[in-house]
Order: C-alpha cells, then structure tokens, then sequence
C-alpha cells in the first residue's frame, strides 16, 4: 500500500453480500470528516444482535455480544424503540497511516475470551464432540481500534440494501445462501421496476456491479422495453470496460514525467487534475501504474472531477 501511495482502505467482507462494493456514503463521509475510522451500521433487528456500535461525542466502539449484559442490550426508549441500536456489520474505512500506527503497538488491540466448543480426540483415538463450551479462545478484533480513532465516524445504511450476511447451512431459519439470494433478487427487482422493466415476480435477478452498481445507474440502463420472465443475470458488455493505468503524482512536474514516460504506450488520454492523474492505454507499464479494467462511467467521472481540479 505505500508503494502504490493508498492513502484509505477499505477490506471486503464476503459474507456481507449485499454491501455495495462502492459505497459513496460511507467512503465519502469518511473523507469529509478527514476520520482515522469509519464504520457502516444497520438497525439491529433484535436486541440480541452480536456486535453493536456505541457511539457520542466523545468516542464511539463496538461491543462483542460477549461483554453486553442481557439487561443492557434490551434497553428502550420512551417510544419503544431499542437504545443500542446500532448493529455492526464489519465494514470499515480506514487510514492507512492509522492502521500503520496501530502495527507499531503490540497493545492496540485487545484480546477477547470467547468460550467454543472444539472437537478433541480422547485417549482411545475417538473424535468426541462436545455439547458445552471446552475451550478458551483468545480473539483479537479490529474493530477495537475505533476508540483509538480521530474523527471517527459511523454511517447508517438500510439494512434491506446493505446487509444479507450468509453465516448458516440452507434449512436455518435466516443468513443462509437462499435468503441472501432472495435478498438480492429483492433489491435488483426494485431497482429495475423503479426503472419501468418488467420483472416476473417468480423470477430471480441478479446484476453484475459492472451493469450498474445502484438504483441510479440501474435508471440509466433500463427502461420499459426490458421484460424479464426468467432467471436472469446482467452482467457487463464488453464495451463497459476499458483497461486504465492510475497512478497517483504529487506534484505537476511528476504528473508530466510519468505523461513522458508513458508516451507511445498506446496512450489515447491523459487527464491532469491536483495531485492525481488518470491516463488511458491500450497496454501501459506496470511500473509506472496500477493496471486495471474499470467501468467506462467511473473512468469519465474521474476525467470530470480531475478537470474540475485542474480548472
């Protein structure tokens, strides 16, 4: 991350499948509010959710469900509703020279003590498992470091939009394959009839983050000639994409040494905005960028903002 000059990070969760995988919320107020740490929350659906958030002014945290006394955590307010209600999700931006900083301390992160139930192999070689917790696991989470963070922030997201986690075997009551499936097909489905398609409401539909990555963009493909009344997956046409170098300049004269250096390697563009460049190529150097394919629309929003810089 140095070498590439990542100034943010944001790590993926795979069982959180329905989190968007650009969210301009989230990363956008983590930038506004210049944070070491931004967190994504949702409503919890019950009080016994795992992790919540606790946030004031003074200094936000999560609570591992372990160390939330039951009486606590079924707290209300006047209206009813849940006091802690905050749930965490495990999606969080980071600085990259806070979490820097954190490495450099052993003791940043606390250790937890979780009781589990580990299968074990008994003095006549039979695997037993065990029906009560056996043994002690030490834990260590990275979500600890948000009260240590500057600025920390956390936003709120739907959780109809944001969060489908699969944490169970099909035949589970909820977090399963088939729910977070039909969770997307859920979502997907009211973003193209919000668009005016028709989509059979027995179908499933899923949408490549290349299609289109919200409801807006959804807007901007569909219409009311799209009928979908089979199981149907959109994915990207070949022209959605386009291969780019990025790299980041600090300074205008560096901006123009990479230009040079770049020349004749099947360049077609090259943008210039403050402290950041995009160029555009048919092949390109991988020692002077970050090859990657992005969609067309993220490229010419890039070119936009860059202009706007320049100007």
């Amino acid at each position: 991350m140095r070498s590439r000059r990542a100034l943010n990070i944001l790590p993926m969760l795979k069982s959180t499948t329905l989190w968007p995988i650009r969210d301009r919320a989230l990363i956008g107020h983590h930038l506004l509010a210049n944070s070491d740490m931004t967190s994504a929350a949702i409503r919890k659906r019950a009080a016994g959710t795992r992790r919540q958030c606790r946030f004031d002014r003074r200094q936000s945290s999560i609570i591992e469900y372990i160390h939330l006394p039951e009486d606590i955590a079924n707290q209300t307010n006047p209206d009813g509703s849940l006091r802690l209600w905050a749930g965490n999700i495990a999606i969080h931006v980071f600085k990259t020279s806070f979490l820097k900083e954190a490495t450099d301390h052993d003791d940043r992160l606390p250790f937890n003590r979780a009781f589990k139930k580990v299968p074990y192999i008994d003095q006549s070689g039979n695997r037993i498992e065990p029906s009560d917790p056996n043994a002690i696991k030490f834990e260590r989470f990275i979500f600890d470091l948000l009260p240590m963070a500057e600025n920390a922030f956390v936003v709120e997201g739907l959780a109809s939009e944001v969060f489908a986690p699969v944490k169970n075997a099909d035949g589970a009551a909820s977090d399963t394959p088939t729910t977070a499936r039909q969770a997307i097909t859920d979502l997907h489905r009211r973003w193209l009839t919000e668009a005016g398609a028709t989509v059979d409401p027995n179908v499933l539909v899923e949408i490549h983050p290349g299609w289109a990555l919200d409801g807006q963009e959804v807007a901007a493909r569909a219409d009311a000639s799209l009928l979908l009344s089979s199981d149907t997956y959109l994915e990207p046409e070949p022209d959605d994409h386009t291969l780019a170098i990025a790299t980041r300049c600090d300074s205008t004269m560096e901006a123009n040494i990479v230009q040079a250096q770049l020349s004749g390697e099947g360049i077609r563009s090259f943008v210039q905005g403050g402290n950041a460049s995009v160029m555009l190529c048919g092949v390109g150097n991988p020692s002077k960028g970050i090859p990657v394919h992005v969609a067309r629309r993220d490229l010419h929003r890039a070119q936009a903002v860059l202009q706007s810089s320049k100007e």
